[in-house]
């Protein structure tokens, strides 16, 4: 039986790991393995195919920058941006009149930072134009990096 408890915000694979190390450690001495432990590997592999298509029906996205669910986080933790050997600090989503709403295309909330590749991120160089169509940035070396890479 899968352990539901290792579960959590993306196709887990280290809980798929675990399960499965529980798993391959019930072989027999002979190293071969009994047909309710093949049954119960493959069981696992079904239920987490299965919730991670779930996921990704109910519009569940990671981050590729903070691995964050991208929906129910606040915002990206990677608040700089490393181009061409200059730090920039990323622009935060903006207020958009009264309303707390989440960002549409990223989900990060006002005041937090986007998450990479959104498209209503700003250019932290110019501060005007979409980041994924800026000139500022195109065909620049792009990273980003959080507060604790800076400080190195």
């Amino acid at each position: 039986m899968c352990r539901k408890d290792k579960i959590v915000d993306k196709i887990n694979i280290d809980a798929f790991v675990q399960n499965m190390h529980s798993v391959l450690s019930k072989m027999d001495k002979n190293g071969k393995f009994h047909r309710n432990t093949m049954r119960t590997a493959l069981e696992c592999i079904e239920q987490l195919q299965k919730e991670s298509d779930e996921q990704q029906a109910d519009g569940f996205r990671i981050c590729l920058d903070c691995n964050r669910n991208m929906l129910s986080s606040k915002g990206c933790t990677q608040l700089f941006m490393l181009i061409n050997n200059n730090y920039y600090k990323r622009i935060p989503v903006l207020s958009i009149g009264v309303t707390n709403d989440r960002c549409h295309d990223c989900g990060a909330l006002p005041g937090k930072t986007h998450h990479i590749e959104c498209d209503m991120e700003i250019c932290p160089i110019c501060k005007e134009s979409q980041f994924i169509t800026c000139n500022c940035v195109a065909g620049k070396d792009i990273k980003t990096v959080n507060i604790m890479e800076i400080k190195k």
